[in-house]
């Protein structure tokens, strides 16, 4: 059985490196827990399970969610983004910021 600490100690590492080999990744580990690093297979498989990590057997990466072009809509933490629609007081193409991105990303 694994635990929730050897879980957080491997997803932790990989936070940091962003994408690596499971041999850069067990390194890693083995400094922190020499324990932990005999199950990394299983710890990974684990997370593969919870779509946290894209693990192919070798490679281990954080897999894109949403997509980054998505992240850098202005809509996102916008008090008004409840009530925004089309026809509405609160209309996206009324809102400098909504209007200056959508420009910047269809008008070419």
């Amino acid at each position: 059985m694994i635990d929730l600490n050897s879980i957080s100690l491997v997803w932790g590492e990989i936070l940091k490196l962003g994408q690596a080999t499971l041999d850069e990744l067990r390194e890693r580990v083995e400094k922190k827990s020499p324990d932990v690093a005999k199950n990394l297979e299983e710890i990974l498989l684990h997370l593969h399970k919870l779509y946290m990590v894209d693990f192919d057997g070798y490679n281990v990466t954080i897999p894109e969610i949403i997509d980054p072009e998505i992240m850098e809509i202005p809509c996102l933490g916008c008090e008004k983004l409840k009530t925004c629609k089309p026809g509405s007081r609160n209309n996206p193409f009324r809102c400098e910021k909504f209007v200056k991105w959508f420009i910047q990303k269809f008008a070419e």
